[in-house]
């Protein structure tokens, strides 16, 4: 799970659960499945700063330096009672910005 502060005062949680296979995005009252069917999830956080030639950033020394989230995941659903991957090696990097 992770919970982004937003200029709204209105924090964003993003919970995945293996158990309903499921990654929700939940700002006060409202939820959205923004994953389903998702066999794996992993969040990685860094800080903005890229390593000198590389795509790469610096890891964090604690959460309040958190400035880039890198998700990798894979999904799969059953057709024909056999388990298909439908999305493998998927990844997403979000880089935060203050206005």
């Amino acid at each position: 799970m992770i919970t982004l502060s937003t200029d709204s005062g209105v924090p964003i949680t993003y919970a995945y659960s293996s158990g309903t296979r499921k990654l929700v995005r939940t700002q006060g009252a409202n939820s959205t499945d923004v994953l389903t069917e998702c066999d794996t999830l992993q969040l990685q956080v860094y800080q903005r700063t890229p390593i000198s030639g590389t795509f790469s950033q610096y890891t964090i020394g604690g959460t309040n330096e958190t400035k880039v989230v890198f998700l990798t995941w894979t999904c799969s659903r059953t057709v024909f009672g056999r388990k298909i991957t439908t999305d493998s090696a998927s990844a997403g990097r979000v880089v935060m910005r203050v206005n």
